[in-house]
């Protein structure tokens, strides 16, 4: 099982801002359920919106400590997402809430990982859109040797500890690129997407900005957060193994193997469609050749791209599973 907690707060009474209840309702929406018609269901989750209710320091520290811990040993995944403003100060990081005020900002950054550290959740998955949110999880000022960040957590945020987030058409420019990619714009040949690969989206995504993502992450394996339509089934990108014994090998194609073309040969043709399908999504390529077609007319192989190498040697190490 894997449960979400998430927060949108627009309605401060100070500096109100205007996309943080929609980009919470769009998380909702992403995390509950797959594009996997095999497995539908995703994420539990139960979302707060200053739209409904005021979302106090309270409510978020009595929410955080039921949601990121279990008794049953049931949660496997849990993930918290907040969406509002941000604020750093001498004393460190907050996560501000709608009753803040001086001394008392709102929910602090270390007593979030506190409760982290004393969870059995096996995986806790923290993203924050806030401005300086990248002060989550930074190393204890006064105790330089000694990471904040407890085994099995991971963090991504939207910007650094110095910088502000943005906000771009009515909504987090941040929230907007991780919608994008939980939608399948981040996800491998197999639909998963996991923390690292929305990361690495929104990296690449906002390099033309001052806003920087960052992850921080203290995990041996990553959890899915999200499964999407897969571009290949995995029973088929198992059989790259099949056709090619060795990672260096060169595939040998004729006439056989092109259906427009004498002799017909239908198991050839099977695994012509197939390769040519490995082709358009980069783990295959005609050797010497421009076109797939052009190799089987004239006789020639394809061979692994490396890519295609790489989704071979995870195969045979049988580490290529659907992730959960």
């Amino acid at each position: 099982m894997k449960r979400a907690l998430i927060f949108g707060i627009d309605n401060y009474p100070f500096a109100p801002l205007g996309g943080c209840v929609a980009d919470a309702l769009k998380i909702n929406e992403l995390l509950t359920t797959n594009d996997d018609p095999l497995e539908p269901d995703n994420f539990t989750c139960k979302v707060y919106t200053s739209n409904e209710r005021q979302i106090t320091t309270d409510l978020i520290y009595q929410e955080i400590e039921r949601y990121l811990d279990d008794n049953t040993g049931a949660i496997r995944t849990a993930l918290f997402y907040f969406a509002g403003h941000g604020f750093v100060s001498d004393l460190g990081g907050y996560l501000v809430t709608q009753d803040a005020k001086k001394y008392s900002e709102g929910v602090r950054m270390r007593d979030l990982l506190k409760i982290c550290s004393s969870s059995r959740i096996p995986e806790i998955i923290i993203i924050l859109d806030c401005c300086y949110s990248g002060e989550f999880g930074n190393i204890d000022e006064y105790r330089e040797d000694v990471s904040l960040l407890p085994s099995g957590v991971s963090i991504l945020t939207s910007s650094s500890s110095e910088q502000r987030s943005l906000e771009e058409n009515g909504e987090g420019l941040f929230t907007s690129l991780l919608c994008d990619a939980l939608r399948g714009e981040a996800a491998d040949l197999l639909g998963n997407v996991n923390v690292a690969s929305v990361y690495s989206y929104a990296d690449n995504m906002l390099g033309a900005f001052d806003q920087r993502p960052i992850l921080k992450t203290n995990v041996s394996k990553m959890a899915r957060l999200r499964k999407t339509e897969p571009d290949i089934t995995l029973a088929d990108l198992k059989k790259l193994t099949k056709i090619f014994p060795n990672p260096d090998y060169n595939f040998r194609l004729d006439k056989s193997f092109e259906p427009t073309e004498q002799p017909r040969n239908s198991v050839n043709e099977e695994v012509f469609a197939l390769l040519q399908k490995m082709t358009r999504l980069g783990l295959v390529y005609p050797v010497d050749e421009e076109h797939m077609y052009y190799a089987a007319i004239n006789n020639k192989a394809c061979a692994l791209t490396p890519l295609g190498k790489s989704y071979w040697k995870l195969i045979v190490k049988g580490h290529l599973k659907n992730s959960s």
